[in-house]
């Protein structure tokens, strides 16, 4: 789950690029994209607000609401309007156990009756073209849109555009104030009712481990550090509700400490910490099980440096939220714990130990890696806030940080805008190929490095944002396409910025008509989007240090 490696593996997906007839297409394929699964739609219906989706998709979203995923109006099976002709989507984000009801029927309504139903005629039908000729289609959005696109700027869609230019700000304060609130129920789902003595409530069986004192509890190192700074985030976007979330964050903290701090058994020791009887070293990342293909060498758990970077980072945003000294005492004793093992002074860092320290066979060499690049800027920052405690921790990765710096910007410097772009290939419909999640922690990293080197690589991040930040991610492993979000969207770039943050309308209603344990992934893609919605505490502190 880093830029070099993900340790979450899910079973392949439907080859999205397998062609029928009509060059791939099904029965005389429309254009048409569902506003829910964003793919062609299958069985195509249209509310009666202007918005088209799959029958699949819709039918399983109004078993959980009334109203429509886009604009909130309200819907019902019954007074939705099939359209004559069938998308040419094989796969959707739903959840495939749940057959839908039939599509409703109907006959087609009389011409003018349709128009009035689509926003068409009159004014309406002026604004449509006006948007068209001001490109209100984003760099976002497929090459090539049907008519049914354009009705969305002409009915609900209108009154925003309308509301967007009149209002400024207060269109701003109120698209914060929905992503709060979004994330705040999202987290919900995941983590349950924090205040109820049952939180955090275990993550999903399939994407944690057993552990803790009675060995019900489950929790992921990944998924919880970014739990972590998203309670953070949202007592700062509801400051009436500060230590209710804060709240929340420290008891997480503390939950995590309790289960991936321990053995997951006695087949599976960790070392124990001289200067803490009954206390053990480092954090197990709670994985549910080692896959041969990503984990040979490993027994179903261990240690990663690119989630210990993640939880090392959240208990800095929470000691600086709460000025908790206990939460920057664990930080720097995790620091001093672990280090030896995953860090080789002048050559790097191990991006995996096994849960007892040990290094993974094959994987023993410490390398100047993105990891030794995180370590070093965490181990900075730790030391502004505490200064002279990780002295040794820092020298041992001067040379490895600089050395990654130099391979890093040798790398950008040496490609074309061509070449950068093919690293996310555009041309099918299938996900690209690079890695949307590594695109959105660069763009965490750099925003703490100065100089030179720095700004190329901001620049060549700039011009990769519509490769990385693209709609197909969603299909396979949504998370991926979420870090690449948050990422953007903390990159201070306005186009980037407003383009993810109306990206990220489109896929609120996604994550919200399955819940928590429903779908594979279902609890990181839901804290991660979280993330992207209220990203704030990933954002470079003015008070934090800058290397380079």
């Amino acid at each position: 789950m880093s830029s070099s490696s993900s340790s979450s593996s899910s079973s392949p997906p439907p080859d999205p690029d397998k062609k029928t007839e009509s060059s791939g297409s099904r029965n005389g394929s429309s254009n048409f994209e569902c506003n829910i699964c964003f793919d062609q739609a299958t069985d195509p219906v249209v509310t009666r607000c202007g918005h088209l989706f799959c029958w699949s998709c819709l039918d399983q979203w109004l078993d959980r609401s009334g109203e429509c995923p886009v604009c909130k109006a309200g819907v019902t099976r019954e007074n939705v309007i099939p359209l004559y002709g069938r998308g040419g989507s094989e796969e959707h984000p739903v959840d495939p156990r749940k057959k839908p009801r039939a599509r409703p029927k109907g006959e087609r309504p009389p011409v003018q009756q349709r128009r009035n139903w689509f926003g068409w005629g009159g004014d309406s039908e002026g604004h449509a073209m006006k948007l068209r000729d001001h490109n209100f289609i984003s760099i976002l959005e497929p090459d090539s849109r049907s008519f049914l696109l354009y009705m969305r700027a002409t009915t609900a869609g209108m009154s925003k555009m309308k509301m967007k230019v009149s209002t400024g700000t207060n269109w701003v304060r109120e698209r914060s104030s929905k992503e709060f609130k979004v994330a705040e129920a999202l987290m919900v789902d995941v983590y349950g009712d924090w205040k109820t003595e049952s939180f955090p409530k275990p993550l999903p069986p399939d994407e944690a481990g057993p552990g803790g004192h009675d060995g019900h509890q489950r929790r992921y190192l990944w998924t919880d550090a970014f739990g972590v700074l998203n309670f953070i985030s949202l007592s700062k976007g509801f400051p009436g509700r500060s230590s209710e979330f804060l709240g929340a964050a420290g008891k997480l903290i503390k939950t995590v400490h309790e289960t991936l701090g321990t053995p997951r058994s006695i087949e599976l020791p960790m070392l124990t910490d001289p200067d803490r009887p009954g206390y053990y070293k480092g954090l197990r990342i709670g994985k549910l099980h080692a896959r041969a293909s990503s984990d040979a060498g490993m027994k179903f758990d261990g240690m990663y440096w690119h989630y210990v970077d993640k939880w090392l980072f959240a208990l800095i945003r929470y000691h600086q939220a709460t000025r908790s000294a206990e939460a920057l005492d664990d930080a720097l004793r995790l620091v001093t714990n672990v280090h030896p093992y995953f860090c080789v002074p002048g050559q790097g860092v191990r991006w995996k130990l096994n849960a007892d320290m040990k290094p993974i066979a094959g994987l023993e060499e410490a390398h100047p890696n993105h990891d030794a690049e995180t370590a070093y800027i965490i181990y900075n920052v730790l030391d502004g806030l505490r200064p002279g405690q990780v002295d040794k921790e820092i020298a041992d990765l001067t040379g490895p940080f600089r050395a990654y710096l130099q391979v890093a910007d040798q790398h950008v410097s040496s490609k074309s805008d061509r070449q950068r772009s093919s690293l996310f290939p555009r041309s099918s419909r299938a996900p690209p190929s690079g890695d949307p999640l590594g695109y959105g922690l660069t763009w965490w990293t750099n925003q703490f490095l100065r100089g030179p080197m720095a700004e190329r690589e901001r620049a060549a991040l700039v011009e990769m944002a519509p490769y990385a930040i693209d709609r197909r991610y969603a299909k396979s492993l949504p998370f991926r396409l979420y870090g690449a979000l948050l990422g953007a969207r903390i990159s201070g770039v306005p186009s980037i910025v407003d383009a993810c943050s109306d990206f990220i309308e489109r896929l609120i209603p996604v994550e919200m008509s399955v819940g928590c344990g429903e779908v594979e992934h279902s609890a990181i893609n839901k804290v991660m989007l979280a993330a992207a919605l209220c990203p704030g505490e990933w954002a470079k502190r003015e008070d934090d240090p800058s290397v380079g």
